[in-house]
């Protein structure tokens, strides 16, 4: 073994999400460089590591979950080097956590053991590391939408700064295909319903705080339900979204899809 094949390594989401333009005070982590660990696995001998790298586990879901930064966490609690912002998934939370353990242990088998793998995982994105002051963040913080879109294996370069060093793409729940037109994803009727509801969060995060988990019937019902919800926000906060309509449809390997227009 080399010196030159020791990489301080970890698995994890890439993030995307429509961020604040302005934070507390505190060294911000560049936005590019802002992901959800999956698996940490420090220094590592990361040309052992690449010859399991075909064999990485596959997702049990066909559409990457999407989630909801839903608290601003100081971490550790005990110690604090990070203001973090964690993310629920909703009705995906255990499909999630699931496929996680299913890395740790894949990881495992090989003879990789991650960081903390005994512990509960805590799935955030670390936004600021120390020096800050904690009371200015957990008070400027407003829940947020973000999503995922493909797994890395990354390089830890110190100071916030990582390297891509092997990705695993998945299907995105969501798409901007261009200026008001979101490509919508999802396995079931009631999952695109909330994913056209998370893009609109994206060009409106207030309307994260309206997010609605129901059944709808068909594709034409789902419009009809976004359109009823949007009025119900417009009367109770002013909502620049004005309605939404279906441009076009598909399924393929059991994958429905939906190109969403935003009328503002």
């Amino acid at each position: 073994m080399t010196e030159n094949n020791i990489k301080r390594l970890f698995f994890g989401f890439t993030t995307h999400c429509p961020w604040p333009k302005a934070y507390p005070e505190g060294r911000i982590v560049e936005e590019k460089h802002r992901h959800l660990t999956l698996a940490f696995l420090g220094d590592t001998n990361f040309s052992g590591l690449e010859q399991h790298l075909s064999f990485f586990p596959k997702p049990p879901f066909k559409v990457c979950p999407v989630g909801v930064f839903n608290e601003c966490l100081v971490l550790p609690p005990r110690h604090p080097r990070a203001m973090a912002w964690h993310v629920d998934f909703g009705p995906q939370t255990a499909v999630v956590l699931n496929y996680q353990h299913s890395i740790v242990e894949w990881l495992s088998v090989h003879g990789f053991f991650p960081a903390k793998a005994d512990k509960p995982f805590t799935p955030h994105v670390t936004i600021c590391r120390k020096p800050f002051s904690i009371k200015p963040w957990k008070k400027s913080f407003n829940p947020l939408p973000v999503m995922f879109n493909e797994i890395q294996l990354l390089e830890s370069l110190g100071f916030s700064r990582y390297q891509n060093l092997w990705n695993y793409a998945l299907v995105p729940a969501i798409e901007l295909i261009e200026e008001n037109i979101f490509l919508i994803r999802g396995e079931s009727l009631s999952q695109l319903y909330r994913n056209a509801q998370m893009a609109l969060a994206f060009e409106f995060p207030s309307f994260i705080q309206h997010i609605e988990l129901s059944e709808v019937e068909s594709l034409d019902a789902l419009i009809i339900e976004l359109n009823h919800l949007i009025k119900r926000i417009d009367r109770n906060k002013k909502c620049p979204i004005k309605a939404v309509s279906m441009h076009d449809s598909a399924t393929d390997n059991d994958i429905l899809e939906f190109q969403m227009l935003i009328k503002k």
